[in-house]
Order: C-alpha cells, then sequence, then structure tokens
C-alpha cells in the first residue's frame, strides 16, 4: 500500500465558506480546529467528508447561502484536496483532485495540466478514492450518538468477520448471491402486486384525488443493512443495555473507541481520514484526558491516518506549540452587503475563514480559554515576583496584538494538604522559574525579568546569568532606585488616591499620610508600611497592594517606562 496523506484543503461555497481564504495547507496527521460556537468548525469536516462522499451532497443546506442569494455560474460548492503518494523511499508523487459540484456528473477532475493515467477520469478518480481510503466522520450535531453507532456496526462488523472467520465469509458470500436473486425475482413480479393493492385505493378516485401505490425495491441497499438489522450495540455495565440507553459521555466515548478499533483492524490497507467534531462533548475531564491519549496513540501507531478535530477542549488546546498537531482557528464574518442580483435591498453577508495559528491567534485562543499562563511551551514569557505585578502588566499591554505569558511563583497558605512555608517567595522564587522554563521543554524562549529595586530584588538579580539558561534569551530589567512596580505605574497623588478608596483608616490621616509619603524617598509601599506602624494603624499592607492592582480597566496607570522595554524585547520597536 502506497501512503497517500493530504496536504491541502480548500473549501469553496460550502455551506458557511465563500471561496476565499478557505485553505488548510500545513496540515498534519492531527490536525485540530478551534473557534467560538457557529463559526464554521464542523463545516470543516464536513467539506472533507463530502469530498470522499459526493453522494451525500444536499444542495439545501450544503451550498453557500450567499451564492443562493446572487446566483451565478459557479455557485455549488468546490473542494480541492492536495494529495502526497509516496512511491518509494526517495520519491514521491504530488497532485490535487477537485470535486466540482456544479457539474451534473462527472464531478472529480485532476487539477492543472499534469496527467495521470490512473486519474484521468471522473470515474477513475472516485475508484482511486475508493480503494484507496477510508474516511469516517463522527458528528456531535448531525444525528445522534447511536443511530452513528449502528451505521458503524453495519458498516464494519461483517467486514471484520469476513475478515477473521472463513466460515462467515463463505456464508455472507452465499447470502449476497441469494439476496440478489431474491430482489431480481421482486423487480420483475412487482407490478402484479401493486395492480391488487390499487384496488384498494379506489376511494381516493371517488373523491377525485389522484393517489397510486407504488413499490419500490431498494436493490442498491447493502446486503449488511439486512443481515444486521436485528445486531444491535449494547454495553454492559452490571447489567447490558443499549447504547442510547446510557449517558452522552458513555455513548460518545465508546463510538470513537468502536471506530478506531474497527479502523485498524479492517482497514489495514487503505489510508484512514478521521473526522472528530468534539471528541471531548458530554465527557468527564478524566475520560477526555484518557481519550487524548487514544487518540494520539493511534496516530502514533498507524502513520497511513490522519485525524481532524474540532474541539473547545482545555486538554487538547494546550498542546498549541506540539509538534505533532497543526491548529487552525475558525472565524466568522459579517457584513451588510447589496447584491444586484437579490431581491433584498441590502443582505448579511456572513462567511467562515479559516487562518493559521500565528502568535495573535494563538494568544487569544488561550486567553479566550484561561489557558494562556498555564502552557508550558509558550515561547514569550515575563516572570515575575507575584499577582499583583501580573495585574500592572496585563493593563500595561492591555492595546497589544498579543501579551506575553506571565509567570510568577503561585503559593498559599489556605490549604492543608501541602506545606508552602518553605517555597521561595518574590524576588526568591524567580531562579526556580528561570530553571524550571529552561528544563521542562525544548521550546526556545525570551524571557523578561521583572523585579523589584529593593536589596533582594537587586542580590536574586545578580544570580541571573543568561549564559547558564540553555533555551531562554533573557532580559532582564530590576526597577531603579529601592522602588516597587507601584511606584512607576502611579504618580504619588494618584497612590494616595487609589489606596485610600480601600482603607478608610488610612482616608481618615489622608493629609498626614500624603506628606508621609511625599517626605520619603523609599518606595510607596514601605513609606505605608511604616506609616501603618508609626501611628497604630491596623491594617494589613499586602492585602492593601493586592486590592489596588485589581480592577484596573477604567483606571490611568502610567505605561512608562516599563512598556518601551517590553516593546523592545517582545515586540521588535
Amino acid at each position: 500500500m502506497n501512503k497517500i496523506t493530504i496536504k491541502k484543503v480548500t473549501i469553496s461555497n460550502f455551506r458557511s465558506f465563500k471561496n476565499k481564504c478557505n485553505s488548510i495547507d500545513e496540515i498534519n496527521n492531527l490536525n485540530m480546529f478551534t473557534g467560538k460556537n457557529n463559526a464554521g468548525k464542523t463545516n470543516v469536516l464536513r467539506a472533507i467528508n463530502l469530498f470522499f462522499n459526493p453522494s451525500n451532497y444536499d444542495p439545501q443546506i450544503d451550498m453557500n447561502a450567499i451564492k443562493k442569494i446572487t446566483g451565478g455560474a459557479s455557485k455549488q460548492p468546490k473542494i480541492e484536496i492536495k494529495f502526497e503518494e509516496s512511491q518509494n523511499e526517495l520519491k514521491s508523487l504530488s497532485y490535487t483532485i477537485i470535486l466540482d459540484l456544479n457539474q451534473e456528473k462527472d464531478y472529480y477532475k485532476l487539477k492543472g495540466k499534469e496527467e495521470i493515467s490512473k486519474l484521468s477520469s471522473s470515474k477513475k478518480i472516485s475508484d482511486y478514492l475508493s480503494k484507496n481510503f477510508k474516511c469516517v466522520y463522527l458528528s456531535t450535531t448531525d444525528e445522534e450518538i447511536s443511530q452513528q453507532a449502528y451505521k458503524v456496526v453495519n458498516d464494519m462488523i461483517l467486514q471484520y468477520y469476513k475478515k477473521r472467520n472463513r466460515e462467515i465469509r463463505k456464508t455472507i458470500g452465499d447470502f449476497e448471491n441469494q439476496y440478489k436473486t431474491l430482489v431480481s425475482t421482486f423487480e420483475n413480479n412487482i407490478f402484479g402486486l401493486e395492480q391488487e393493492i390499487s384496488e384498494q385505493f379506489e376511494i381516493f378516485k371517488s373523491s377525485n384525488i389522484k393517489i397510486e401505490p407504488h413499490l419500490k425495491i431498494e436493490s442498491n441497499t447493502n446486503v449488511s443493512d439486512f443481515l444486521l438489522e436485528n445486531i444491535k450495540l449494547e454495553l454492559d455495565d452490571a447489567y447490558s443495555q443499549a447504547i442510547n440507553t446510557k449517558g452522552a459521555g458513555i455513548q460518545r466515548t465508546s463510538l470513537i473507541l468502536l471506530t478506531f478499533f474497527l479502523l485498524n483492524q479492517i482497514y489495514t490497507n487503505v489510508n484512514k481520514i478521521i473526522l472528530l467534531d468534539e471528541p471531548e462533548a458530554f465527557l468527564y475531564p478524566l475520560i477526555i484526558n484518557e481519550l487524548k491519549k487514544t487518540i494520539e496513540k493511534s496516530i502514533k501507531d498507524n502513520e497511513e491516518s490522519q485525524i481532524f478535530l474540532t474541539s473547545h477542549s482545555r486538554e487538547f488546546i494546550p498542546e498549541i506549540n506540539n509538534p505533532e498537531y497543526s491548529f487552525y482557528n475558525i472565524d466568522q464574518i459579517l457584513k451588510t452587503v447589496e447584491y444586484a442580483r437579490s431581491k433584498n435591498d441590502t443582505d448579511i453577508n456572513k462567511y467562515s475563514t479559516i487562518n493559521k495559528f500565528d502568535k495573535k491567534i494563538k494568544n487569544e485562543v488561550l486567553k479566550n480559554y484561561g489557558l494562556l499562563d498555564d502552557i508550558d511551551d509558550y515561547e514569550d514569557i515575563i516572570v515575575c515576583e507575584g499577582m499583583t505585578d501580573k495585574n500592572y502588566l496585563v493593563k500595561i499591554l492591555e492595546e497589544k496584538d498579543f501579551r506575553p505569558q506571565i509567570r510568577f511563583q503561585r503559593y498559599s497558605n489556605d490549604t492543608k494538604e501541602f506545606d508552602y512555608s518553605s517555597f521561595p517567595k518574590g524576588a526568591s522564587s524567580i531562579v526556580p522559574i528561570l530553571i524550571y522554563l529552561d528544563r521542562i521543554s525544548n521550546v526556545d524562549r525570551k524571557v523578561f525579568v521583572l523585579i523589584d529595586g529593593d536589596d533582594e530584588g537587586k542580590r536574586v538579580s545578580r544570580q541571573i546569568n543568561p549564559n547558564e539558561y540553555k533555551h531562554l534569551t533573557i532580559e532582564k530589567y530590576v526597577i531603579p532606585d529601592k522602588k516597587e512596580i507601584e511606584d512607576i505605574v502611579f504618580s504619588k497623588e494618584d497612590f494616595i488616591d487609589r489606596i485610600c478608596t480601600f482603607s478608610v483608616k488610612l482616608m481618615d490621616k489622608r493629609r498626614e499620610y500624603s506628606e508621609a509619603i511625599n517626605k520619603r524617598e523609599v518606595s510607596v509601599i514601605k513609606a505605608t508600611k511604616d506609616f501603618i506602624t508609626g501611628n497604630g494603624i491596623v491594617e494589613d499592607v499586602q492585602n492593601l497592594k493586592r486590592l489596588i492592582s485589581r480592577n484596573l480597566e477604567q483606571v490611568n496607570v502610567q505605561k512608562e517606562p516599563l512598556l518601551s522595554k517590553l516593546e523592545s524585547f517582545f515586540y521588535n520597536k
């Protein structure tokens, strides 16, 4: 068997896709599509499935809506797939096949002027695809899971036994011959039966209603549909029940596992295309992790397989920098347009676009799922001393197309499970974080280290030798003059205003507090601690520090000089 892989997919005029910006051209063995609900992720899978199964085409739902409105000569879907076929270790053959449903027949053709004898006609291409590929589409939206499971059983269990059991193979062969004879006999004698039944329909004629019965023999019905009418998939969890009586998560996982098993057992000599629509749907998180491992193992064990999946899963999305995956984001564009052919004055032009992950898209997806600061192989990182620093950094970078991951040592004394007393805190945590980042992944990273200008910060800064880290390019920024981040993001007056909104006790002594802050050259946090201690005020300064760093959406902060440092390092400005 020659290994044949999909290298590029282009979708035109199919469902939510128009005829532009719809190419997937960096395809891996494991390909993942993210995007908001109703953006068009599932339509990518449907398009690939339609390419291999054009008989499934339904123009009422598969044609792009705008094309229905505007008409035109080329309004039906057109799907192009570029293949690469390995012929030997040193040679491979590339070609692109087009499924063009604007043609009344002969839907398939070879793109360009290349001539390949085995692909010289639509019929040959169709036979070639049938012989060399098995495409399986598992949806979460088009039909019930139990119906899909039944189709999988019908499609593959007989094939499995025909391959593994000589007696069943012979019995099925004999039955297929008898079945064909039976169908032919019915077809030859069905007219007489129709005539007899018609006599029972005379009542309609007396009321001037023209209805006549016709009997139709589905001669193209697969024999497996007939044989397996009474074979039902059941699941046993203490007692056996039909699959549709189990929970949706169990149904979904069982269907995927059954599909992988049968594909690997039966279709050993074909290239397998597996289309999974949200494999995590309905599943408990622990099961998602195990299912993810099964999917990844299937790809490693079967090089002739390619998987295309859509997902919202926090288990799959962290693989965003895994070279075994290709990631694409599906977005939806809305425009108001006037079309000459439309009966409406204006129409809403709503269509999907496919976008390969770049730094901006990757950043947006990770932020949307709350994962940006938790990915272990992210490329751009800021390491700081704590959550308050992070809050200000997020505010400072709010207008940038992307922001780096922000890491600091998380610790808490509120849990009895771990003793955090020995964990390094603040500046002391930075060196262990850098060591961790250098060792946990082979990704080359840019790391900006933000350190307070106190004695502890300067000591830690001296410990950081950028040349000691194999995978990190490090830039250090020590806040000058023994100051902390509050000294550079707030003027002294703004800091006093901000902190007094959270402390009634300091507000009551605002004049004295303001004088103490303005005459001291130490950091505003140190001056606040000294003022509280000197005046016998009971107030938690660390808690105030946290409070003033939160909810900064409507708060003006001074972004310089820190923004310039970050832009120079991460944004090449």
